[in-house]
């Protein structure tokens, strides 16, 4: 009776694990097409050119095993976008998690951001403030203040730099992540790669506010 179970659960093992090569094969394909829809160039990771300027974000340097992965570049000559995956694994045994993201990175050699971060006021930005962590307020803007948990190291430069026409942006996209410094500005989605059909919402967003920031 036992090497029926054993069978079975690992007929289960292999069925889930099909599954979800079936689930990749199928975003994979469908990114390399939207690449291919759009005229983009498309690669299996994060080209090595870009790669420095990426790893000065504080989420590149998270947890163990930081990957890369598939990667749609769009590039107008002046804005630089970069669409890819990235995950990183914590803990180790039963504890161990991956986290997976979509990012765009967006390049412009004009900006001069300051170093800020920005995303959705929640519980768990409430207890980082308790703990001591910082959130910068918009006194003139209490809606966009509540809106968003801003943080960063220097709060006037952040506040002259979140003027009136970028706190109008981004208060269109509540649910965004961000993360700036100097020429670059990540739209992070946390929880999981976005499917084919949400990477190109995701780039019209990261598109809409990158150019907030030319302003």
């Amino acid at each position: 009776m036992e090497w029926v179970i054993a069978i079975a659960f690992m007929g289960l093992l292999a069925g889930g694990y099909a599954y979800v090569s079936h689930l990749d094969r199928k975003r994979r394909d469908g990114l390399v097409a939207l690449a291919n829809e759009l005229g983009l160039e498309f690669s299996w990771q994060l080209q090595e050119a870009d790669l420095p300027r990426f790893n000065r974000f504080e989420l590149a340097t998270k947890g163990r095993l930081p990957t890369t992965g598939m990667t749609m570049v769009a590039d107008n000559g002046q804005t630089r976008m970069l669409i890819f995956d990235f995950s990183y694994t914590t803990g180790y045994g039963k504890h161990k998690r991956s986290h997976l993201f979509s990012i765009a990175m967006c390049t412009n050699l004009k900006w001069k951001m300051p170093n800020f971060s920005l995303e959705p006021e929640s519980w768990g930005t409430k207890i980082a403030e308790f703990v001591g962590q910082t959130d910068i307020d918009i006194e003139d803007d209490p809606f966009f203040s509540k809106l968003f948990s801003i943080r960063g190291d220097d709060p006037n430069a952040i506040r002259g730099f979140l003027n009136t026409t970028r706190r109008a942006v981004l208060s269109k996209f509540p649910n965004q992540r961000l993360t700036g410094q100097l020429d670059t500005l990540l739209v992070i989605r946390k929880y999981g790669r976005l499917k084919a059909e949400n990477v190109r919402e995701l780039m019209s967003e990261a598109f809409k506010i990158s150019q907030s920031m030319c302003d």
